[in-house]
């Protein structure tokens, strides 16, 4: 078992968020930090963070790929660790996601894949348009590429703001 720490400190220039997700990097030894909603004033731009283990360091991380992401919060997290792979679907966006967003939160649809090799970060599309939150994602080994399955959570269907619970 590795050695734990209790003097980690997080700088005051990392934002504190919720319903972010961690991508755990076990090959390059760091946490990927990746959506949440801000709690305390109007969220930044989007920007996404990596702790490195062995540096005791947090860094800004440059993500390629995706021109304007948005950030999104308490959505579904997994990763594919032999493939160096981070995916995030669906999520709330709301003024304390976004620095633009006006209006009521809204649930949406996107499947977001981080590449830890490359850091490109790209949305590759739901598999629908409904817009899905709170639930749990999961990658399954079965096939050549694998499988991931979404479990639970709350759906917007009709993408209009009503929501209801998945029951599939």
């Amino acid at each position: 078992m590795p050695q734990q720490s209790r003097n980690l400190t997080k700088p005051k220039n990392i934002p504190s968020v919720s319903g972010g997700y961690i991508w755990a990097d076990n090959t390059n030894k760091c946490f990927y930090q990746f959506g949440g909603e801000f709690s305390d004033g109007p969220p930044a731009e989007f920007g996404m963070w990596t702790y490195d283990v062995l540096l005791d360091q947090w860094n800004s991380t440059l993500a390629s790929g995706e021109k304007s992401p948005q950030r999104v919060s308490f959505g579904a997290g997994t990763q594919v660790e032999d493939r160096g792979l981070g995916f995030y679907f669906g999520g709330w966006l709301s003024n304390r996601t976004s620095t633009d967003w006006e209006g009521p939160s809204m649930i949406t649809n996107g499947l977001m894949r981080f590449d830890f090799s490359t850091g490109e970060l790209k949305n590759i599309s739901g598999p629908d348009d409904i817009g899905r939150a709170e639930g749990h994602l999961t990658y399954l080994p079965v096939s050549d590429g694998g499988v991931l399955v979404y479990f639970g959570g709350i759906e917007d269907s009709h993408r209009n703001g009503s929501f209801t619970p998945v029951r599939r």
